[in-house]
């Protein structure tokens, strides 16, 4: 994937992060999914919070209304416990009821209830706020803490009505506390109704002083988490065990009744009365699960007595990036086998190490939406890459198929990134292989049996190819390029025997190539004879087919070379440059079989040196065989007159490279015998020689002078070495005098003959 791809689906991936932070996603996830999860695992393996052994929880149950035989407790029995209760020494007194109104008309009962609750330790009432005013209920005035609430910033004022006891009791209670639950396991700890006046939550004063330090809300000297929205999360076990740990009021008022001491009680206690707590009603839905609101506000006060509060961690946003960028960098870096052990073993730690410090040090680090992050980037991007990988590797298939073997694209497949795709400059030998005859049989043949046929012979030498090791560059119409040595692959072992492999496989080629040539010869259809071409040299090699397609190729004077040769090659033979040939010295039976020939080569002054090898040396008649049947099939389409040159009056011509003897002649060229070595594809000035000079004058008076020629095709007769020669740069016309001249001394000797006879 381009950088700007990768960038854009991070953008869009955090983007979409960020718009449902904004939208409170994050908290929505939290509160209803991860703070469910960890309280119940805390819970599960006994993590929970350490319960203070001062606090004892009593509740007016189904028990306590049967003993008192009505639905509330009478002013009496109120008036008779909290006497026992000061009589216990308790620290402290709390008690849920809000006292709305009044337990008895009669003056005396409520003066009476009023001084039991005086003498008894500090006793906290409840209350409750609400945003709208409600009817019958005694609305109570908030007060000052005695801090600068302006410092809580956290603490927003809210705009609203706090109803609790009546104003005939409402001075004998030390403190009055709301018991307002925000639903999700979060409570107020202080609720603002004006700038200086507040109300704290039931029991929190309890267990100390209220005030404000550097900012932050503290309670006894401890610090108390509050969040943006001034909610502090409740440190909450199990309800199992609340409930193990609460018991009957009715056992109390018994003993309050008989004048008793309570003796379950001790000095120092902080007693918990929930008058409102009936089995089966004000049950609340909470992270640790449903349970009554009663064992809420126990957890708030055992939080405040033992300092053991839920310490949010901040910094959700920073988490959240960094999860983020974490997932893009998975996705990015791994392989599919990878990417699943990381997400899997990345996911249990996203989620155990927050779980495992919830469960032991009470620290609630915000990884939800931090998990869907790293899902959503890891997730994304490498389907993103799966999917870009899938096109690469159809790509990939389709180019390189028919390139390497099977096998080797196999590998690629399975590892593309160590494939070199670069350009870089290696030291390769370089084979071109051209079919013989393939456009002259053409004419004359079904134009899909041909392509059938010459698919064939190129895929069977495609085949041939890999399986020595070589890499098919291309099909050049009735030829291939291949190229051996090229570390297709990062981390290839480097192959220095590249030009005796890509000898060895030209040499099998021209083998393999002849037997089918007979065979097709013997059904009666048409033969395709080889020539090769090898070089060996530094050539550029790389992906040159742009962004959108992959195109291998070798460029390079190595290349040019190697096509020159095998231009200059005769079928079924292979030409070799000098480099390649030097690589192979150590093959005597190679260099034995091979012939020293020079052919002229592009920008190049002079004539190079290159080898013929001979694959068929050791089979001269199979060869033959082969030679004839083509030229059978070959010869009849396109061989011209030829008129044999009479022995008695001999022409040569002389070149650069030595002196020929003419044996025939056409209206195209000529055929000549010489002892030097040259390659085909050489052009050569000729100048003629005959031993009376009449050949010369000749030409000289059909105004033929320059003649130039092409050596077309080489062959081994007899220690000697004939060659075909095709003239250039000569009209029709001139070609004709040049006959005319050759006649003519055969007219000529055929007179001098007639005379002597």
């Amino acid at each position: 994937m381009t950088s700007k791809r990768i960038v854009a689906l991070i953008g869009i991936c955090f983007l979409l992060m960020a718009l449902t932070y904004l939208v409170g996603g994050g908290e929505i996830l939290t509160r209803q999914v991860i703070h469910p999860l960890q309280f119940h695992v805390r819970n599960d393996f006994g993590y929970g919070p350490k319960f203070n052994s001062r606090i004892k929880i009593y509740a007016v149950d189904h028990k306590t209304m049967s003993y008192v035989g009505l639905e509330n407790i009478p002013i009496d029995d109120w008036i008779v416990l909290f006497h026992a209760l000061a009589d216990a020494n308790v620290s402290a007194v709390l008690v849920d009821k809000t006292f709305p109104l009044p337990l008895s008309k009669d003056e005396s009962k409520i003066r009476q209830l009023r001084e039991a609750i005086r003498k008894t330790a500090p006793v906290t009432a409840g209350a409750f706020f609400v945003e709208k005013p409600m009817a019958g209920f005694s609305e109570i005035e908030t007060r000052s803490l005695g801090f600068n609430f302006q410092a809580l910033e956290q603490l927003p004022v809210l705009s609203g009505h706090v109803y609790g006891p009546t104003s005939d009791l409402i001075r004998a209670f030390s403190s009055v506390g709301h018991t307002n639950y925000e639903d999700h396991g979060f409570i107020k700890p202080i609720i603002r109704t004006r700038d200086d006046s507040a109300i704290a939550f039931w029991g929190l004063d309890a267990a100390g002083p209220i005030n404000e330090v550097n900012g932050e809300l503290h309670i006894n000297n401890h610090h108390v988490p509050v969040n943006s929205d001034g909610d502090t999360l409740v440190n909450l076990a199990a309800a199992e065990d609340y409930w193990s740990r609460t018991r009957s009021l009715v056992g109390l008022l018994k003993r309050a009744r008989s004048n008793q001491k309570l003796n379950e009680l001790n000095k120092g206690d902080v007693v918990l009365i929930f008058a409102d707590m009936v089995q089966g009603t004000s049950f609340r839905n909470t992270p640790a699960g449903t349970m009554p609101g009663a064992f809420i506000m126990s957890a708030v006060v055992n939080s405040a007595f033992e300092n053991n509060w839920i310490r949010p961690i901040g910094g959700e946003l920073i988490y959240l990036l960094f999860a983020g960028i974490l997932g893009a960098i998975v996705a990015l870096c791994l392989r599919p086998i990878a990417f699943i052990l990381a997400i899997s073993s990345i996911t249990f730690c996203v989620v155990g190490a927050p779980i495992y410090f919830f469960c032991t040090e009470g620290v609630d680090i915000p990884w939800g939406l931090s998990l869907v992050a790293f899902w959503m980037n890891a997730g994304v991007l490498f389907t993103e890459k799966a999917r870009h990988s899938d096109e690469r590797s159809k790509h990939l298939h389709f180019s390189l198929a028919g390139m390497i073997g099977p096998k080797k694209l196999e590998r690629v497949l399975k590892n593309p990134q160590h494939l070199q795709l670069k350009p870089n400059c290696q030291v390769l030998t370089i084979m071109f292989i051209d079919i013989v005859g393939f456009s002259v049989n053409a004419k004359d043949q079904n134009p899909e049996v041909m392509f059938q046929q010459l698919r064939d012979h190129l895929s069977h030498i495609a085949d041939v190819v890999h399986e020595c090791g070589g890499i098919v560059d291309k099909s050049l119409g009735d030829g291939m390029l291949c190229y051996f040595g090229y570390q297709f692959e990062h981390g290839d072992t480097e192959n220095s025997a590249h030009a005796e492999q890509a000898t060895d496989c030209a040499i099998r080629i021209q083998k393999e190539a002849l037997v089918r040539n007979l065979a097709a010869s013997v059904k009666g259809s048409p033969v395709f004879p080889l020539r090769i071409g090898i070089n060996t040299g530094e050539v550029f090699v790389g992906d040159m087919g742009g962004s959108k397609k992959i195109e291998f190729t070798v460029i390079g004077h190595t290349v040019n070379i190697a096509q020159r040769l095998e231009t200059a090659c005769e079928i079924y033979r292979i030409l070799c440059g000098s480099s390649t040939f030097e690589q192979l010295k150590g093959r005597t039976e190679l260099v034995a079989e091979s012939t020293r020939r020079l052919i002229p080569i592009k920008h190049q002054e002079g004539h190079a040196e290159v080898f013929e090898i001979n694959p068929f040396s050791d089979r001269p008649d199979l060869i033959a065989d082969a030679l004839k049947r083509y030229r059978k099939t070959y010869g009849a389409r396109t061989e011209e007159t030829r008129v044999m040159i009479k022995s008695d009056q001999p022409v040569y011509v002389n070149t650069k490279l030595g002196t020929g003897l003419i044996l025939d002649r056409s209206l195209s060229g000529f055929a000549v015998e010489m002892d030097e070595v040259i390659g085909c594809g050489t052009i050569l000035e000729f100048t003629f020689n005959s031993s009376d000079g009449v050949f010369e004058k000749l030409c000289r008076e059909h105004g033929v002078h320059k003649i130039t020629g092409e050596v077309r095709w080489a062959r081994l007769v007899n220690n000697s070495y004939r060659y075909g020669i095709q003239l250039k740069d000569l009209s029709v016309d001139d070609r004709r005098k040049l006959l005319e001249a050759f006649a003519s001394v055969d007219r000529s000797n055929d007179s001098s003959n007639r005379r002597a006879a």
